[in-house]
């Protein structure tokens, strides 16, 4: 958002540069290295829920991101062609994770990209998706920020919470 500034980021820049000790930062920790005060990463493949960890001693938030309800696999040669399988596939991730929701929570992570979904004919898969998901109860849609400001205030870091998702 222009004017404002980044509090959180999605990066896949593998490795930057080293930190202080000499080791290679991983994009979270460079981001907490080189500036700090970041609210989250979406830096984490391995679960649904955010988690805690340390980066330096001071507790970061990591939020999910996910390869698979991901809008790259229009580039793809074997990813969706057409706005329809795009939204076929998340609304049944959608309804998996709605199911699996009655017992705990859980958290899906679409990631679009204008280049991508914002063409009018795959567009149009993404908006039906919308539409189908807040046709839900309990269902919230929203920003990666604003996982993190739940997230740190409702589930604030302990050394309980540290790696759990």
């Amino acid at each position: 958002m222009a004017g404002a500034r980044t509090l959180g980021a999605a990066r896949r820049s593998a490795r930057r540069r080293n930190d202080e000790r000499g080791d290679r930062c991983q994009p979270r920790e460079c981001l907490n290295v080189e500036e700090g005060d970041f609210l989250y990463d979406q830096d984490y493949l391995g679960d649904e829920l955010p988690h805690w960890t340390l980066v330096n001693d001071r507790p970061h938030l990591v939020l999910p991101y996910s390869y698979e309800t991901n809008d790259n696999a229009f580039s793809a040669r074997q990813g969706f062609v057409t706005g329809d399988e795009f939204f076929t596939y998340l609304r049944e991730a959608f309804d998996f994770f709605y199911k699996e929701g009655q017992k705990s929570p859980r958290m899906m992570t679409v990631a679009v990209h204008d280049r991508l979904t914002g063409r009018p004919g795959r567009a149009s898969g993404f908006e039906r998706f919308i539409d189908y998901v807040a046709s839900r109860r309990r269902v919230w849609i929203c920003r990666g920020v604003d996982v993190a400001r739940h997230w740190h205030s409702r589930h604030p870091y302990s050394k309980r919470s540290e790696g759990a998702g």
